[in-house]
């Protein structure tokens, strides 16, 4: 079901005098947001089908409905019932967050695609639009050519530019990362680790990702290849049978989550605390095996997501 474009003039007939459920997304063209939030509405509209009309409207060229919908900011969505406002969510959310705020608000799909959203993913990349693709390959590319993309240890934007995580969406909120993008943060900040910083490099990173994937394993498994094997960081030059046996423990156990194995609980805190014990025993002039028992402590467990 394609999306019902109004305007001011058409908001009494269309909205307040709407038989049923009516959902109205309020955008501009120049809000990046309202563009990744798009497929993401387009996607409710069809899973919805008559149960529920979703409507447009761009706040450009109907300025006066700022004030008249108390709108602070979009995209909002806003859900009428009756003639009346009934809620209101802002910002960009998974497709899964908003069919559970819509059936909070009573209003649910037809029982044939019940189905089709209860299955619905945490993470896809994303929101499985290819337009949404493009738009961030050709914004994170352009400021890879300007060299506005720099490495560093956390994400961060400002005005000579920043992280590549952060490139995305011009700010470092990890938070708006994901829902513009339908990608974990973990998977940014493996990018940072990866020291992705050119034109080139953005390109082959885009590449590599499927439309609507989960890419929740990414950054475990790249931490897995790097500190798990010891082809890329060999027991001597780590120098320590302690931190390479800590080592081991921590990569089979991870390879048995990744694998959807259960790995109970004390498990992991065991470990983060055989590498915290270590850590504060290893002289300060050795660096590398400090901060080697510092990041196995910190990903005991590593996230998924």
């Amino acid at each position: 079901m394609s999306l019902l474009q109004i305007d001011g003039g058409q908001f009494e007939e269309k909205v307040l005098a709407a038989k049923g459920p009516i959902l109205l997304d309020l955008w501009a063209d120049w809000c990046a947001p309202c563009h990744a939030l798009m497929p993401t509405v387009e996607r409710l509209a069809k899973a919805f089908g008559p149960a529920l009309t979703v409507a447009q409207m761009d706040m450009d060229a109907n300025k006066s409905f700022w004030d008249r919908l108390a709108v602070r900011g979009i995209p909002t969505l806003l859900l009428f019932k009756d003639g009346g406002e009934v809620a209101r969510i802002t910002g960009v959310h998974p497709y899964g967050k908003l069919v559970a705020w819509l059936g909070a608000n009573g209003v649910a799909p037809p029982d044939g695609n019940a189905q089709s959203v209860q299955k619905d993913g945490e993470w896809c990349a994303f929101h499985g639009d290819a337009e949404l693709k493009r738009f961030f390959l050709d914004r994170v590319s352009a400021h890879a050519e300007a060299g506005d993309i720099a490495n560093g240890r956390m994400s961060y934007w400002g005005p000579k530019g920043g992280s590549i995580s952060s490139a995305f969406m011009r700010q470092a909120k990890p938070s708006v990362f994901e829902r513009a993008t339908g990608l974990p943060i973990s998977l940014g900040l493996a990018m940072e680790f990866a020291r992705i910083t050119t034109a080139e490099q953005v390109g082959r990173v885009f590449d590599a990702i499927p439309l609507g994937a989960d890419l929740a394993g990414v950054a475990p498994r790249l931490m897995l290849a790097w500190l798990g094997d010891p082809a890329t960081l060999s027991p001597a030059y780590l120098d320590d049978p302690r931190l390479d046996a800590i080592r081991m423990d921590w990569a089979r156990h991870l390879r048995a989550a990744l694998a959807g194995e259960a790995v109970a609980p004390a498990v992991w805190v065991e470990l983060r605390q055989r590498a915290a014990k270590l850590r504060k025993e290893l002289p300060q002039e050795r660096s590398v095996p400090r901060h080697v028992t510092a990041m196995l402590a910190d990903l005991s467990p590593a996230s998924a997501g």
